[in-house]
């Protein structure tokens, strides 16, 4: 706001500065012919002009896309300019000394010198509001070059941090990789001293493979018996992390009509359910029920809350990289609703095909 105040402080400024040289330039040009001439008998008569002048400028502005309506008001705005000029050099101006009728004047002679002064007003208010208009055009596309450079800097911005996370996602991947096939090592030593010890090497090698492998995946979505068979690898490596100790009822019901998810969703939610909820109540077991229907998928995650949690520094990531991959591939395709109450957490997410 305070440029706008300003910007139009100094336009005020310029136009009485240009009136201030336009009085200057009359006042010396009649002091050739006319040596008693006072700058008050120059400034009075054009102050009726320069009202005219504005008005001129007013109507090219609000009608430069209604000519008609613009002549007309022009048209208007001459008669009743004809009346204030005459009731200006008969009454106003002589109340102030000034006497512009001469002998021999006419009502001819009159409207003659009105128009010549009407057209002379009407070319400078013209040329003024062609040149401001080429002004602001000029100013309108610079702001448009300026905010086309502005938009440019800003993809090249975007495109920066991309190939930094790209950087940072390969960097990322190396310790995984390396695992996986360190995992692949040691499963090939475990497996003449214990099978038990090998096949669960193994599980944490399938899971991180199926973690790895679906991280480059381009379309972000898979066959959902995919994702429950890498569930249950996931549900028994926590069990043997548990030493069985814990109590999880899964049940599957209906029939898979081909339906998708995205990679590692279930296992997101059950792993936030492992980590903020009991899971060694006997009473109370962790319920997940993956409901199949026409077309929809239903996958539920209840458990029971934590009383304490404050060792436990939550940022929500998982859950939020599922939301933000959800919309990639099923976008207004898919319904989550969270019921958090006192006692239990229960995740609803419904996919539509």
């Amino acid at each position: 706001m305070k440029i706008v105040y300003k910007y139009k402080d100094n336009k005020v400024i310029l136009h009485i500065i240009g009136w201030i040289v336009y009085v200057i330039y009359l006042y010396s040009l009649n002091l050739l012919t006319l040596n008693d001439i006072n700058i008050f008998s120059v400034v009075l008569p054009l102050l009726p002009f320069i009202g005219v002048f504005y008005t001129f400028l007013y109507l090219f502005r609000r009608f430069k896309d209604n000519k008609i309506v613009g002549i007309s008001y022009i048209l208007l705005l001459f008669l009743f300019f004809i009346m204030i000029a005459y009731g200006l050099i008969h009454y106003i101006f002589p109340y102030f000394g000034l006497y512009l009728l001469v002998e021999g004047f006419s009502l001819q002679l009159f409207i003659q010198e009105v128009i010549r002064y009407f057209i002379q007003f009407f070319i400078y208010a013209l040329l003024f509001f062609i040149v401001e208009e080429l002004l602001r055009k000029e100013r309108k596309v610079l702001e448009l070059e300026k905010e086309k450079h502005n938009l440019e800097l800003q993809q090249l911005e975007i495109q920066k941090e991309n190939l930094q996370y790209q950087y940072a996602f390969l960097r990322a991947q190396i310790n995984p990789h390396f695992l996986y096939n360190t995992l692949n090592v040691l499963y090939s030593q475990a497996l003449p001293i214990s099978d038990d010890l090998a096949n669960n090497i193994m599980k944490v090698s399938d899971l991180m493979r199926y973690s790895l492998d679906n991280i480059e995946m381009e379309n972000m979505s898979i066959p959902v018996h995919k994702e429950i068979e890498h569930l249950d690898i996931f549900l028994s490596i926590y069990k043997l992390r548990y030493s069985n100790q814990i109590y999880i009822n899964k049940s599957v019901k209906g029939e898979d009509k081909h339906h998708y998810v995205p990679p590692l969703s279930f296992i997101t939610i059950v792993e936030n359910a492992f980590k903020y909820g009991v899971i060694s109540d006997i009473e109370n077991p962790m319920l997940i029920d993956i409901i199949f229907e026409e077309n929809t998928l239903l996958f539920i995650c209840k458990n029971k809350k934590r009383k304490k949690i404050s060792n436990v520094v939550s940022h929500n990531i998982g859950l939020s990289n599922l939301e933000k991959r959800l919309n990639f591939a099923f976008e207004n395709k898919y319904k989550i609703d969270i019921n958090n109450t006192e006692d239990f957490y229960t995740f609803n997410l419904k996919i539509y095909k």
